[in-house]
């Protein structure tokens, strides 16, 4: 078995554990941080899940693995992009959890490939998705960022 990565990202935001789960799986929430997609899926253990471009196609794609709201979320993770389209499917998990008024949002990102495009990508992503959410909840107007795909 080949060698992997797993990428670890860990922010506080000013909001309750419910208000960052509704934002990692509300798809009108979602549009305003995450590179304007809206992720839509039933969010049951065993359901897929897409982040759908405004055109309908879809960016990336997974499984429901987990669900244990608002503190646990793991999925799998298809990138879709151009490019990316032949990389191993990895795993996303989401815990959050309250720190005192503010809350903790780790994001794990395991088995990305070491020398992959898509792992840098992801880095890159992941940084972006999150720093945007984390001002859109804060603030309630969204980051302007663009992908680095």
């Amino acid at each position: 078995m080949a060698e992997t990565v797993t990428h670890l990202f860990e922010i506080y935001i000013n909001a309750t554990p419910e208000k960052i789960w509704q934002a990692l799986t509300d798809g009108a929430m979602t549009q305003q941080y995450y590179f304007g997609t809206s992720v839509k899926s039933d969010w049951k253990a065993g359901s897929p899940y897409q982040y759908l471009m405004p055109d309908g196609s879809s960016m990336l794609d997974g499984e429901v693995v987990e669900v244990d709201p608002p503190k646990r979320l793991v999925t799998t993770f298809k990138a879709q992009w151009p490019g990316a389209e032949n990389e191993p499917v990895t795993t996303v998990i989401y815990e959050i959890e309250p720190a005192g008024e503010v809350s903790k949002l780790r994001l794990i990102h395991e088995g990305l490939l070491p020398d992959s495009p898509l792992t840098a990508g992801v880095r890159d992503g992941w940084s972006q998705i999150l720093s945007a959410m984390k001002t859109l909840l804060e603030t309630g107007k969204p980051l302007p960022l663009q992908p680095s795909m």
